[in-house]
């Protein structure tokens, strides 16, 4: 059973202005990297319209207003750090989805304009899936191997982690 829990956004925050009119967004990923690379098991990597960006344009997409990160095999001792580590940057929560007390989403929004979504994935026979209710009619099912291996790319001197084969995971 899900549990989507949507919070009250400070009204100091505007995520309708898009990445191209934002200041810092390039710094703000930086802090968030660098914890990341911290963590333990730092099984995570840009994903969605953040790595579409990343790589067909060489930066985040102009009209984007969140950047993506997921997480491959969460630990809720994992999430609960990623959580303090957040709100130790000045994020506050804008969501946190659970289906059957498994973390699938959560995001975070700091003022005036900054928001990131972290998804996570679990692994259910071949697949990594994840639930999140948008999907409407099925899981989010991507193959394991799609996550076997990863690659860094560097832009605005910050090296972005993203999947190897760009190519099958746009298909996918």
């Amino acid at each position: 059973m899900y549990s989507d829990i949507w919070f009250k956004i400070n009204k100091d925050i505007d995520l309708t202005i898009p990445i191209v009119e934002r200041n810092n967004v390039y710094s703000e990923i930086n802090k968030v990297i660098k914890f990341l690379n911290k963590l333990d098991n730092h099984q995570y990597f840009f994903s969605c319209g953040t790595v579409l960006g990343l790589v067909r344009e060489g930066k985040l997409l102009d009209w984007d207003t969140d950047v993506d990160i997921d997480i491959i095999e969460p630990t809720e001792p994992l999430i609960e750090q990623i959580i303090f580590e957040m709100k130790k940057l000045g994020y506050s929560f804008q969501r946190q989805l659970k289906n059957n007390n498994r973390y699938n989403q959560l995001v975070f929004c700091k003022a005036p304009y900054h928001s990131i979504d972290f998804c996570f994935w679990y692994k259910e026979k071949n697949f990594f899936v994840n639930d999140v209710p948008e999907t409407n009619i099925f899981k989010r099912s991507h193959p394991i191997s799609l996550y076997e291996k990863f690659k860094e790319i560097k832009i605005e001197n910050i090296f972005f982690k993203i999947p190897s084969d760009t190519e099958i995971y746009f298909k996918t």
